[in-house]
């Protein structure tokens, strides 16, 4: 492998450009991007990646230079981490000049160059790499050697060429040195440009069915004016796309309050979340300084927050859902409850980005099963009495007294009070009466 392989020199070089590393990462074959630029840095850096990860896949990578020489394009190879000499001597890197690609006839004619990458593609592919990845400083053309007039139709060709061959290229332009008008057709001839730092989808790209028709300014004019059309229209669109959408978050909102309910939603990177209107009226989250997850907890009653944690933690580790019982922490309303329920959420690569889920208010639910059970309880209570009474209760026959169910005797009342709640008012009944009347007066 012709690549030095210490970590992230290219972009140790140029810390500034690490999403556009990312970016030329994603290219592969077939793509024709061309680089808009103001200065070597911004040059290179694009450039430097472009050739590393070509010579990583096993790919034929040539360098057509112009604007800089030979050598300095193997310098800035070199401090970008490329093994130059090694990708040069086994042929995994060609650094050419104008004379040798574009201007090899003397002259310039986009239909032998273009025949003359179909070669070296298929070249390539002979001699064991995966394809063909080309990049050319496009300067060449400011030289006005025969044929360069035709550098458009050239680029526009292109765009047959790529879609059906395993290669891949960038078209180096310094905006500093080409007029607006040509800048503007490199443009409409490249499906993706690169500019200060970004990949980009371009929108003006022009097919080359339609680019290389005649009459590009009334055809121009036509787009131009199709265009404010097409924008007028997606506008109005969009319109009614914010207007749907704006009913939608009213109706969620609307079911939320009606059901007691809410969503949420974590994301492991930046530490934020999301709570949806509902969530904050059942936590009592103020909207506008909406906590994360690990701050909300304290919301919860101290047990309830800790079985949350521990919940949210296992979920993360072992990507099961959750679902719990949870008590809110105190407040003016009194004792709340809540079902948490929660799951991991993954991006497109499978991993796990954080945590996403609901929490439904029921606390007259909990309420309920509380008084439920206090009555089951009164009622146990009450079952347990008549059990007793209908039963067979052990009483002496002189003295009354009761054996209780520990073994010891109390007396009748004391028995009565305790197992049953009842209290005595003390009289005599008219029997008692007239015999204890009598045998006071001797009677008897």
């Amino acid at each position: 492998m012709a690549v030095d392989k210490k970590p992230d020199s290219s972009s140790g070089i140029y810390p500034q450009y690490k999403g556009l590393l990312k970016a030329v990462e994603g290219l592969g074959f077939h793509d024709h991007l061309c680089l808009i630029y103001e200065s070597p840095e911004e040059q290179f850096a694009a450039i430097v990646p472009f050739v590393r990860v070509g010579l990583e896949r096993e790919e034929k990578c040539v360098y057509v230079a112009d604007d800089n020489t030979s050598a300095e394009v193997i310098e800035q190879l070199k401090r970008g981490g490329v093994d130059t000499a090694a990708a040069i001597k086994t042929g995994s890197l060609s650094v050419i000049t104008k004379k040798e690609a574009y201007l090899k006839q003397g002259y310039f004619d986009p239909d032998w160059m273009i025949r003359f990458l179909k070669e070296a593609t298929d070249a390539a592919k002979a001699e064991g790499f995966t394809g063909l990845r080309v990049t050319g400083e496009m300067t060449w053309m400011l030289g006005k050697d025969p044929g360069s007039e035709r550098l458009i139709e050239y680029e526009s060709k292109l765009n047959y060429f790529f879609p059906e061959n395993d290669a891949l290229a960038i078209c180096q332009y310094n905006i500093g040195r080409f007029s607006p008008q040509i800048i503007m057709d490199v443009i409409r001839t490249h499906p993706l440009v690169i500019y200060r730092g970004q990949v980009c989808r371009n929108l003006y790209y022009v097919s080359p069915d339609e680019m290389l028709l005649p009459n590009q300014g009334y055809l121009e004019v036509s787009r131009l004016l199709y265009n404010i059309l097409d924008r007028e229209r997606l506008e109005e669109l969009n319109n009614q796309s914010e207007n749907a959408l704006g009913r939608v978050e009213q109706e969620v909102e609307e079911a939320e309050r009606i059901g007691k309910t809410g969503s949420w939603e974590w994301d492991i990177d930046t530490g934020k979340a999301v709570w949806s209107g509902g969530a904050c009226r059942i936590l009592g989250l103020d909207p506008g300084m909406a906590p994360d997850f690990k701050e909300h907890l304290r919301f919860y009653a101290p047990e309830s927050a800790r079985k949350l944690e521990e919940a949210a933690a296992d979920s993360l580790k072992t990507g099961l859902p959750f679902e719990l019982d949870l008590e809110l922490a105190s407040s003016m309303d009194g004792r709340r409850w809540v079902i948490a329920r929660g799951g991991v959420k993954r991006g497109v690569d499978g991993r796990v980005t954080g945590l996403l889920g609901s929490v439904i208010e029921i606390t007259g639910r909990k309420l309920a099963e509380e008084a439920q059970k206090k009555i089951n309880e009164e009622l146990h209570y009450a079952l347990a009495k008549v059990k007793l009474l209908s039963g067979l209760l052990p009483i002496c026959a002189y003295c009354k007294k009761i054996r209780n169910d520990k073994g010891y005797w109390e007396g009748l009342e004391k028995f009565i009070r305790e197992h049953f709640g009842a209290e005595f008012t003390h009289c005599i009944c008219p029997e008692c009466a007239e015999k204890f009347a009598k045998k006071d007066i001797g009677m008897a």
